[in-house]
């Protein structure tokens, strides 16, 4: 199961960079205001943040610490 935690973890730290970044590029692309990046940013942002715990919690349990 820490193989899951793991895979899962870069998958979403991937996609809300993914997220981010295409977001910015439309943005870029057609002109729109940056007030458009709002909820992409707070949805990519929030997927990294899943994906840093899934990693934390990763890490600990590979050195025996349980969260």
């Amino acid at each position: 199961m820490t193989g899951f935690r793991l895979a899962s973890g870069t998958i979403l730290i991937i996609l809300g960079a993914l997220i981010i970044g295409r977001s910015l590029w439309v943005v870029l692309e057609r002109g729109m205001g940056w007030s458009a990046l709002m909820l992409p940013i707070l949805v990519g942002g929030l997927m990294i943040g899943m994906g840093v715990q899934r990693w934390r919690a990763w890490w600990a349990m590979r050195k025996g610490q349980i969260l």
